[in-house]
């Protein structure tokens, strides 16, 4: 019987150390900062190129207007994931030509002497001799109406019922 107790004794001591242990590893695990520092990302930043620096100069708007360059910005990526060369002159025209579409008032796009769509009110004139109503579409609106997927006709009827209200 004493050999049994010898060796449940020792079977005791083992269990001890072994739960000592695992508690030693448990406090130090537990005095370790429970989240790391986030590590400051450095945003990459490359010096513009000659050719982007020389059209920047050429449109004074590009970093003044806020709105525009924003615009000039999200045009570049557009392009720039469409596979232009970031250097060459088809890139600067495709900027220009994109940021003109996207901010026609801005750049005066309506002076490009495109000729106005006039088109009949929604009150046409008969021969009784009343007012007519002649409701004219700039290059813009017709624009605006090509995108929307509206006539000319119902855009100058919404157009006119809002310059009279």
């Amino acid at each position: 019987m004493a050999t049994a107790d010898k060796a449940r004794l020792e079977q005791y001591v083992q269990q001890q150390k072994q739960y000592d242990a695992q508690e030693q590893a448990y406090l130090e695990q537990a005095q370790q900062p429970q989240y790391q520092q986030p590590q400051p990302v450095e945003e990459e930043y490359s010096e513009p190129s000659d050719k982007a620096r020389e059209w920047a100069n050429k449109n004074t708007w590009f970093g003044k207007d806020q709105v525009a360059t924003s615009v000039a910005f999200a045009v570049h990526k557009q392009v720039e994931n469409e596979g232009f060369d970031t250097e060459s002159d088809a890139y600067y025209s495709e900027i220009d030509k994109r940021v003109r579409q996207e901010l026609p008032q801005r750049f005066n796009v309506e002076a490009d002497k495109k000729p106005v769509q006039t088109v009949a009110s929604a009150t046409r004139n008969t021969s009784t001799g009343r007012k007519q109503n002649r409701i004219e579409l700039t290059p813009s609106e017709q624009q605006l109406a090509k995108k929307l997927g509206v006539s000319f006709k119902d855009y100058a009827i919404q157009k006119a019922r809002l310059q009279k209200s």
